[in-house]
């Protein structure tokens, strides 16, 4: 007997989709940003100006933590791994 519906399976497996190619943009933003140490851009044309400004490496990094984490907890829940429903009685 499994501990998840197929709901449920369902549900973890759609975030665990979604997660997954979150964590894999965020390597490819990660590597890029090694490359090009640039922080900073500036466009500005006839009409206006525009500026953006990269992510630091450090935030980079606690978002790609951040990201393995909560893949490790979905494939834990997808397992039945992990925090279990318990009664407890008195004695």
């Amino acid at each position: 007997m499994s501990c998840l519906t197929a709901a449920e399976r369902a549900r973890i497996l759609a975030q665990i989709a979604i997660k997954t190619a979150q964590l894999e943009a965020a390597n490819a933003t990660y590597a890029e940003m090694l490359l090009d140490a640039s922080e900073q851009y500036k466009f500005d044309s006839a009409e206006g100006a525009q500026s953006l400004k990269n992510r630091s490496l450090e935030a980079m990094e606690t978002a790609i933590d951040r990201l393995e984490r909560q893949l490790a907890a979905l494939r834990a829940k997808l397992a039945c791994k992990g925090l279990v429903n318990m009664r407890l009685r008195r004695i």
